[in-house]
C-alpha cells in the first residue's frame, strides 16, 4: 500500500510513503526495512523526495502539510502548513532543489475549486537555524538552570 517511493542519492536507502501517512526506509544493500517508521501524516503521502546530499526528506500529504524530515534521526526539522496558507485540499508533490535544499517546491489543490497552485518556499539557510536553535537551548538551559555545565553538554 505505497503512495510514493524515492532512491536517497547514494542509493543506500529507499524512502516508502503509505496510504496511511507513513515512511519507511529499506536498507538497500542489508536488504531490509530499518526499524523505526515514521508516523508522518494524517491520511496518505502523495510524494517525498531527498535532498541533494540525501540527509533530509520532503514529504506533502492529503492533510496538506509538507514537512523536512532529517533522515539520520528521522526527525521532523520544518513544516509548512499549506492547507491553513491557501485553503488547500492536498499536497499533491513536493521537491527539492536539486542544487540548493534551501528551496522547496510544491503543488497542491484549492479545497473550493478543481485549480492546483505551485510554491516554492525558502526555509532559509539550514545551518544557521540550527546554530540560531543551539543558541536559544543554550540561553534556556543557562537562564533557567543558571548551570554552564548543562549547557556545555547539548552536543550544539
Amino acid at each position: 500500500n505505497y503512495s510514493s517511493i524515492d532512491f536517497s542519492p547514494d542509493e543506500k536507502l529507499l524512502a516508502l510513503a503509505s496510504k496511511e501517512g507513513e515512511i519507511q526506509f529499506w536498507n538497500l544493500s542489508l536488504r531490509r526495512f530499518e526499524n523505526n517508521k515514521i508516523q508522518a501524516h494524517k491520511g496518505k503521502i502523495n510524494s517525498l523526495n531527498f535532498n541533494g546530499d540525501g540527509e533530509l526528506l520532503l514529504t506533502g500529504g492529503e492533510d496538506g502539510i509538507v514537512k523536512v524530515w532529517v533522515v539520520e534521526t528521522k526527525e521532523q526539522l520544518l513544516q509548512f502548513d499549506a492547507f491553513s496558507k491557501f485553503n488547500s485540499a492536498s499536497v499533491l508533490d513536493v521537491s527539492f532543489n536539486p542544487i540548493d535544499s534551501s528551496q522547496i517546491v510544491f503543488a497542491t489543490s484549492k479545497a473550493t475549486s478543481n485549480t492546483s497552485i505551485f510554491v516554492v518556499w525558502r526555509n532559509g539557510d539550514l545551518d544557521a537555524l540550527l546554530n540560531r536553535g543551539c543558541r536559544w537551548l543554550k540561553y534556556y538551559h543557562n537562564k533557567i538552570n543558571q548551570n554552564n555545565q548543562i549547557s556545555d553538554n547539548l552536543g550544539c
